[in-house]
């Protein structure tokens, strides 16, 4: 119940996460475009505030040079004049005059101030056409009202002003979609969004012409929004690894319980029942009521003897790979001769084989078969093996042990035709504690501590095992140890 909690809770955290930083990125765009769409209109509006400058500018003078010829004046007449007539379409920007295209260039005007003066220089405009006529204005083409460079300059002066330093790709096209000019990177059927607006929208005789913008790098990924993003993204990925490690630990726990649970019964039988066997034939020793001569006391002691053996055998197994696990064991480096181990191990199985009527066969094929390693562990190492192909055999037990040379080393195979292991448990059966819950495994006894240990003193030499086995087929154990440079000596 703990962990579905868990879970539940987990996919929760991940769903609100998932929409908050969906809905901020919305949001944040939203804002971007709306700021970039009003960048737009400050950016028409200044084009035809400056383009009114400049035509007021022509018309101021072509207005002069009409009153001079009609009335045969002097220049400095005209030129009274024409400061008089400018006077009445003279602007003051930011407090400074404008009246010419050169001096618009120069200034930055406010947004809403910008789009009053658009208006304002349209109307005056409009009225100096009625006096004029349109003949004056028509037929004009773009390139002699904007040219590309000055046009760049006002876009990214602008965007900057509103705090956008993304860089952009623009063109300028007609009503016919013909391009007229367009930065380097410009494409016309980009992936990328485009906002497009009308140059000069409030020409009466002009043709329609307008301004198309576009951002390939997007400033979402620089904003602070995507700064929390990033840290929500690693937060929640934080929170699932320690979920599923904390998952993890609980279900490791509760195996590792269960296998303590298993280990502890299986001790408690190992160790109850030579203390019973002891304790029944310390009864008999202490029975007054059988004569001294019948109580067969050879075979007691022998019993006596034999269980405290056995005893005293798994007593030491546990304290011994107890001192193993933490590393107090050093291993003592010898050269040994590996045949020579296998003989003696044959020798302290031979008994129990023939009590079996089974088979014991060493095969000697290492031409070089002297190591560097400690004699007793590699001993109890292949002693342990051979223990449990005793035990897991059928019925009589048909075990081969060879050695040969492979890889710069000894390999040993120690191979039986017992029950064999399951393929599911075979990458387990290495672990402290576990015994394979199956078929007559139950009915041997051990604590599911010999193989960790063979493992263990094989590493620690350097060496490897691996097993290959096949259920109600047999088991074979491959152990390879190096020379550790004994023969470069």
């Amino acid at each position: 119940m703990l962990s579905i909690a868990m879970v539940i809770v987990l996919i929760g955290l991940i769903f609100i996460q998932t929409y908050w930083i969906k809905n901020a990125f919305e949001v944040k765009e939203k804002q971007f475009n709306q700021l970039v769409n009003k960048a737009l209109d400050e950016v028409i509006a200044k084009l035809e505030v400056r383009e009114g400058a400049r035509r007021f500018d022509v018309q101021v003078e072509m207005l002069n040079r009409l009153y001079a010829q009609k009335y045969s004046v002097q220049s400095e007449t005209t030129h009274i004049r024409k400061s008089s007539i400018s006077a009445s379409f003279k602007f003051y920007v930011n407090d400074s005059l404008v009246s010419s295209a050169d001096s618009f260039d120069s200034s930055e005007l406010d947004g809403e101030y910008l789009i009053t003066l658009q208006k304002s220089y349209s109307d005056r405009i409009a009225m100096m056409e009625n006096l004029f006529g349109p003949e004056m204005i028509a037929n004009r083409s773009i390139n002699d009202m904007i040219d590309q460079e000055t046009l760049t300059k006002i876009i990214s002066r602008t965007l900057k002003n509103k705090g956008i330093e993304t860089p952009f790709e623009y063109a300028v096209r007609e009503s016919n979609f013909r391009t007229l000019f367009a930065t380097k990177n410009y494409k016309v059927n980009s992936k990328y969004s485009q906002v497009k607006r009308t140059l000069y929208p409030n020409e009466l005789y002009f043709n329609t012409y307008y301004l198309a913008i576009y951002f390939p790098k997007s400033n979402l990924f620089h904003s602070e929004v995507n700064y929390m993003a990033f840290i929500s993204v690693l937060l929640i990925l934080t929170v699932v690894f320690i979920f599923t490690y904390t998952i993890w630990v609980i279900f490791r726990q509760k195996q590792l319980s269960k296998i303590k649970n298993d280990f502890i019964s299986n001790m408690t039988h190992e160790l109850k029942t030579p203390i019973s066997t002891i304790s029944l034939a310390s009864q008999m020793l202490d029975d007054t009521s059988i004569p001294i001569e019948k109580k067969n006391m050879g075979y007691i002691s022998r019993v006596i003897r034999e269980e405290i053996k056995r005893l005293s055998g798994q007593v030491e197994k546990v304290l011994q790979m107890s001192i193993f696990d933490e590393s107090k064991e050093k291993l003592k480096h010898n050269k040994i001769d590996i045949h020579e181990i296998l003989e003696k191990v044959n020798d302290s199985f031979e008994l129990r084989i023939k009590e079996q009527e089974g088979s014991l066969q060493i095969v000697k094929n290492a031409k070089i078969h002297h190591i560097l390693a400690d004699n007793v562990h590699i001993t109890n190492v292949i002693s342990s093996l051979v223990d449990n192909a005793i035990k897991y055999s059928k019925e009589k037990p048909d075990i081969i042990i060879e050695a040969h040379n492979k890889r710069n080393g000894i390999e040993i195979r120690i191979k039986d035709k017992g029950i064999g292991i399951p393929k599911e448990y075979q990458k387990k059966i290495f672990d402290r504690f576990f015994r394979v819950p199956a078929g007559n495994v139950h009915d041997v006894k051990g604590f599911g501590l010999g193989l960790s240990y063979v493992k263990g003193i094989v590493e620690k030499h350097k060496g490897s095992i691996k097993v290959i086995s096949e259920l109600n087929v047999g088991t074979e154990f491959r152990i390879h140890l190096p020379f550790n440079g004994l023969i470069n000596k």
